[in-house]
């Protein structure tokens, strides 16, 4: 019992005269002295209660795991009724006795021991989610001496006496240390005697630690251990009506939490101070709805002052759960805290890897070896794991269990392996370091709906991969509005297909998408993503990203062609790219600067050239280049050759060409297309064309001799272009004249081809 409840309970019942209608029956008046006689003989003699009706389904008490629970006062009551008679109860020297519809409780023994019923509620919760529980051994805790600044705002919160905000959210990304933050506490203020519950919810133990319908039933155990005249109220209930334990949430929590804590106040049997309630790992309980509904009763709870409870909940910042503390409401009744990663958090992380290496050097003095400076791990060993840890708990945590393996009991050895894995060096049939930090990750991802895993992957494509180009356009990340543009993902299939991983992606509200980027919380994140043996199907690899990249950038190239060419499309047409681009810029495109758009463009090129195409991605990228409109490069005279060259290169490729013949070409294939192509390079090279490009050969421009021109019609259809190839005859050392069937050459174009035409050998 907590210290304050005995001695408020023991100083207001010393002087309390029996109240014999808590122990009232229906029954006549000469069977209730019976029964009063019976329960002073036990008292007085000291007799060892008889074994009670409700202990007697079977030996092992199985029937208190059931779930239907609804009929267990009942059953075994009717079952032994000849043994009440015998043993003395309400029928003690009764005779010819008649019972219509009416339960059969003994009060004397049910309630006043409590103990059944006690045993009901245990049954019905789940003690492993407890505090102390020996399922949870050991327990994260903080370090010694870290985590000052969380602790200390939880210790004001405490003690403040005109605490108004009476509900803490304690959130952070997943492996911040949310949980050892609480447990911490949890014995701080347990070692207070304020200590009224706790519940440490868990989605990877037993599954009871997860199922919201537990929650209500193990406070409530908890509650009654420690609080002897709510103990005596919660065992009338359930022995009146055990069904309460198969009720929703909300019954749960009115019947067992509020309204005996409310009765007790208005009898002025309230305890003066508040005593705390710990939920940890809410994200954890298996139903966004559950965890909701949890937290608006918690809500309305820590706003009626009657009850003597405050409130801390940590969790995840998933979506639902932003979303719900959010909301105005929360604002008076509920404290938000946040776990970050920040300098202090490092140099806890420090303090706490400094000084469990030490353990583990004392542990093991005859194995580990001794650096030239003197130390273990050597100072340059041990700074390479704080880069690669960096703040994060349950990377340093991970690292510590590793090394200080008992089973390997050789940490030098272990310690080598690790530094390998952070340098990416994997060897076969080595053991992972990192296990416990990939468990974490592929758990968080399990949980993305198989639906939008492929999209959410995609997105993670773009973050988990260094490439240049991919993350930065003017030495500035993507705002999360440009990546969903970048990526021809509509904003709602975006965040839907996030989600699930707020607790790994720093994932900004909507309103901010169009000035804020997304980031990983941590880098081991990223470095997970993109191991392959540590993270299975979840892998990302750099083809893919290429990949990403390239066809991305082919699709904003069009859009931008499309946005510059308004003659050359129909209306709607050209108003949605225009529209692409202003989301894109943020602002009327009539106010973008050229060199803004010319830089932009310039860089998707860029992307084109130097990106690789995988074997395992080629068929997909000329999928998408064969769409793309070649016709909408009228007027550049590029010196950038990458369009030509992934045509031709993919063009020859027989494997990808079978569901687009003649994608390049040098005869005439389309007597309309085709022939007047053939008609405006007459005209850009007054009547004297160049020769057509060597198709034949393994790479038609590499074979083009110095200072030489060749053409090849690219593209499908009315999209069909022709580039008119120079080798060696200008700055760069391969650039294209384009030709389309709408407009004929520029004389910017007639001029480049003469001055070509002076240093042409043919």
């Amino acid at each position: 019992m907590l210290p304050r409840f005995k001695y408020y309970l023991k100083t207001k019942l010393s002087a309390r005269p029996t109240n014999t209608s808590e122990i009232r029956s229906p029954h006549a008046e000469g069977v209730e002295d019976r029964k009063i006689h019976m329960l002073n003989r036990h008292r007085h003699n000291h007799m060892k209660p008889k074994p009670l009706a409700g202990e007697l389904i079977t030996p092992a008490r199985r029937s208190l795991d059931s779930p239907d629970r609804s009929n267990l006062a009942a059953i075994p009551l009717l079952d032994s009724f000849s043994s009440l008679v015998a043993q003395g109860g309400f029928f003690t020297g009764a005779q010819n006795i008649a019972i219509n519809n009416s339960p059969m409780i003994d009060n004397s023994q049910y309630i006043i021991t409590g103990q059944p019923v006690l045993l009901l509620l245990k049954g019905a919760g789940t003690p492993e989610a407890a505090l102390d529980a020996g399922a949870r051994h050991p327990p994260p805790r903080c370090h010694p001496g870290t985590r000052k600044t969380i602790h200390e705002k939880l210790s004001r919160w405490l003690f403040d006496l005109l605490c108004e905000q009476r509900m803490i959210w304690l959130f952070g990304p997943a492996g911040v240390g949310k949980t050892a933050v609480a447990q911490t506490f949890a014995e701080l203020v347990e070692g207070e005697g304020r200590l009224a519950a706790s519940y440490f919810f868990s989605g990877t133990t037993e599954k009871n630690r997860s199922d919201p319908l537990r929650v209500v039933p193990t406070l409530a155990y908890q509650l009654a251990i420690n609080h002897e005249r709510y103990r005596h109220l919660i065992t009338q209930r359930l022995a009146s009506d055990p069904s309460i334990l198969d009720a929703t949430i909300h019954i749960q929590f009115r019947k067992l939490i509020v309204e005996p804590f409310l009765h007790l106040a208005s009898e002025n049997r309230q305890p003066s101070d508040s005593y705390v309630i710990v939920l940890d790992g809410l994200d954890e309980c298996s139903s966004d709805g559950a965890q909701c509904e949890l937290v608006e009763l918690i809500k309305d709870a820590a706003q009626r002052k009657e009850l003597p409870f405050i409130w801390l909940l940590c969790s995840r910042p998933e979506r639902h759960l932003k979303y719900t503390f959010s909301q105005l409401e929360y604002v008076q009744a509920c404290q938000w805290e946040e776990l970050l990663i920040d300098n202090e958090v490092r140099a806890d992380v420090e303090a706490f890897l400094r000084d469990h290496f030490k353990e583990i050097y004392e542990r093991y003095r005859d194995i580990v070896m001794i650096g030239d400076d003197g130390t273990w791990p050597s100072h340059v060993d041990f700074q390479a794991i704080l880069k690669a840890v960096d703040g994060y708990f349950v990377f340093a945590s991970t690292v510590d269990k590793f090394i200080g393996d008992p089973e390997a009991a050789n940490p030098q050895a272990q310690l080598a392996i690790l530094l390998s894995t952070l340098q990416g060096l994997n060897a076969v049939g080595v053991s992972n370091p990192l296990e416990a930090l990939d468990v974490l990750y592929s758990r968080i991802l399990t949980k993305v709906p198989e639906r939008n895993l492929s999209t959410a992957l995609q997105i993670l494509t773009v973050l988990s991969h260094n490439l240049e180009g991919v993350c930065h356009f003017g030495n500035q990340s993507f705002t999360a509005e440009q990546l969903w543009l970048f990526l021809r993902i509509d904003h709602a299939t975006f965040f839907s297909s996030l989600q699930r991983l707020h607790s790994v992606v720093d994932i900004p509200p909507i309103e901010d998408a169009p000035n804020t980027p997304l980031r990983f919380y941590h880098k081991s994140f990223s470095d997970y993503l993109t191991s392959t043996w540590r993270s299975g199907k979840f892998f990302i690899s750099q083809e893919w990203a290429y990949h990403t990249l390239l066809v991305g950038s082919l699709h904003w190239y069009q859009i931008i062609l499309e946005f510059e060419n308004p003659s050359r499309l129909h209306s709607a047409k050209h108003h949605s790219a225009e529209h692409m681009i202003q989301q894109w810029f943020g602002t009327d495109p009539s106010n973008i600067p050229r060199p803004e758009l010319d830089l932009f463009k310039g860089k998707l090129l860029e992307n084109l050239e130097f990106s690789k195409i995988g074997d395992e991605h080629k068929s997909d990228f000329f999928s998408a280049l064969s769409e793309f409109s070649f016709n909408l490069l009228e007027n550049e005279v590029s010196d950038w050759m990458i369009l030509a060259t992934l045509a031709v290169k993919l063009g020859l490729d027989e494997t990808l060409t079978t569901k687009h013949p003649g994608f390049i070409r040098t005869h005439i294939n389309d007597s309309t297309i085709d022939a007047i192509l053939h008609r405006q390079l007459v005209l850009l090279t007054n009547d004297k064309p160049p020769k057509p490009l060597e198709l034949t050969v393994k790479d038609p421009i590499a074979a083009m001799g110095n200072l030489s021109v060749r053409y090849v019609i690219v593209g499908r259809g009315e999209k069909s272009a022709l580039a008119c190839i120079g080798r060696g005859l200008g700055e760069w050392w391969l650039q294209a004249i384009w030709l389309n069937t709408v407009t004929p050459p520029t004389t910017q174009q007639i001029s480049q081809y003469k001055w070509w035409h002076k240093r042409i050998t043919f």
